[in-house]
């Protein structure tokens, strides 16, 4: 499961994710849909540990992601 809870990321004065929150239960699929701009990429790149974030909240398999990336990554697969 990934949870997903106020999630916000900003490159200087520009705010490119504003306080998002989304859960994915385990076995299902999902995909990102929007304009250009609009954080999907962001969003991937934060979810995989490659972006850091500004604030908020994410969990993989009920694990806190700032504190255990490496673990709640490779215990998600």
């Amino acid at each position: 499961m990934i949870e997903v809870n106020n999630l916000t990321k900003s490159y200087g004065n520009n705010i490119i994710l504003k306080q998002i929150s989304f859960k994915i239960d385990r076995g299902l699929i999902y995909g990102f849909l929007g304009k250009n701009g609009a954080g999907k990429t962001t969003t991937m790149n934060i979810l995989t540990g490659f972006t850091r974030y500004d604030s908020g909240d994410i969990y993989i398999d009920g694990l806190k992601f700032s504190e255990n990336k490496h673990h709640a990554l490779t215990a998600s697969r």
